[in-house]
């Protein structure tokens, strides 16, 4: 159990077929914002993933950036992530604590994945200030690891 809320905002899409680390998430219809992402990181998705390509990084930026934000990959490359998924990335602002995240959800679960031959699930939320913005100012994550251990944290994107 969970002290954040977590769960998808509205039926997720599922990607079918296990060929994805990423299993379940959703972009609202009308912004193309993504609002929630689900992953099961398992030993073959590891080093698997590919970088932002320019494509989604230049659709990234056509949003309501601001000056000094970055594009950051929601399920990190080196835990299988696509570069190429415009629902795995995010416009990142720069007091946004990127060591943090990838601590707990890209570092710790890589060498839990990798040491224990086991999986490990994320799920994580974005929220917007308003219905129209496409960039989030805040995002909540759960990590659960197959022995039972879970990291919960909230970090905002300022």
């Amino acid at each position: 159990m969970t002290d954040f809320d977590v769960d998808p905002p509205f039926d997720p899409q599922v990607i079918p077929g296990g060929k994805s680390v990423i299993t379940r998430f959703c972009e609202n219809p009308l912004t193309g914002r993504v609002e929630w992402l689900e992953a099961k990181v398992t030993p073959e998705f590891l080093q698997t993933g590919s970088a932002v390509s320019k494509e989604v990084e230049e659709y990234v930026f056509e949003g309501d950036t601001r000056k000094g934000d970055s594009v950051q990959m929601i399920v990190a490359q080196s835990l299988g992530g696509d570069g190429d998924a415009t629902y795995n990335v995010f416009p990142m602002g720069r007091s946004f604590d990127r060591g943090t995240f990838q601590n707990e959800t890209e570092s710790m679960v890589y060498h839990f994945v990798k040491d224990s031959g086991t999986s490990a699930l994320l799920r994580i939320k974005l929220l917007y200030k308003n219905a129209d913005t496409v960039r989030p100012y805040k995002l909540l994550y759960v990590v659960e690891l197959e022995n039972g251990d879970t990291i919960e944290n909230e970090l905002m994107n300022v």
